[in-house]
């Protein structure tokens, strides 16, 4: 069986736009991504944000954490440096069904605001929810029947085998890890299997011989499939 060959956009097109912005988003649709991946924490008042950092220092330049403000000050703070910072549900609005998304949760004090924003949700999308913890994609798929669970591996050995027990229907598997014996047990249990980060066209062509389902890209300019 071949895989289809799927492009994901990390944090959108985050190296033609900064990451996790609508624009970067937007970007990432217009060239055509099969799918987009964005990074979700709660703001101080439970309001799921797409960011990728605990910390506001990286990106906003201030002392505090994601937990510590509100969301008119984190949407201030955006505005005041030409970011702009979407929640998870303008997200959702912005992505309506055009391509996959896919949402990893960063703590768990955002899963319940995740929960409700996809309870909320009318149009028909493709919804995968990923986390290095994979209790938290499995929770959610408990509390959102029709999304998608997925684990983000960084560590080997992995039991492939155990994850498709527990539920878990997709993995993204840093590129280091993958290897051919990998990818032909993850199609035989079912598993879709992308490969992250990959910016360069020659080495996505390497894991598309291999036969991942897609590789995860900062670059959906340059990592195309051909």
């Amino acid at each position: 069986m071949k895989r289809a060959r799927r492009i994901i956009a990390h944090r959108g097109a985050s190296g033609l736009a900064p990451e996790n912005t609508l624009n970067s988003i937007v970007r990432a649709l217009q060239l055509g991504v099969d799918g987009v991946e964005v990074d979700v924490r709660a703001l101080r008042d439970g309001v799921p944000i797409v960011f990728h950092d605990a910390s506001l220092r990286r990106i906003l330049r201030d002392d505090r954490m994601v937990c510590e403000v509100g969301l008119d000050e984190m949407k201030a703070m955006g505005r005041k440096l030409g970011l702009p910072i979407p929640t998870l549900r303008e997200v959702l609005r912005v992505i309506n069904g055009k391509a996959m998304l896919v949402i990893e949760v960063k703590e768990w004090r955002a899963v319940n605001g995740v929960v409700e924003e996809l309870r909320g949700t009318t149009t028909a999308m493709n919804v995968v929810i990923s986390s290095f913890d994979h209790r938290i994609p499995l929770h959610i798929k408990a509390e959102v029947d029709w999304v998608k669970a997925g684990f983000i591996v960084s560590l080997r050995p992995l039991s492939l085998s155990k994850l498709v027990d527990e539920c878990v229907d997709v993995v993204f598997v840093r590129k280091d890890y993958v290897d051919e014996e990998l990818v032909r047990e993850a199609l035989e249990l079912g598993l879709d299997l992308y490969a992250w980060v990959i910016n360069d066209p020659v080495e996505a062509e390497e894991f598309w011989r291999l036969g991942v389902t897609g590789v995860v890209t900062d670059r959906p300019d340059l990592v195309k499939v051909k």
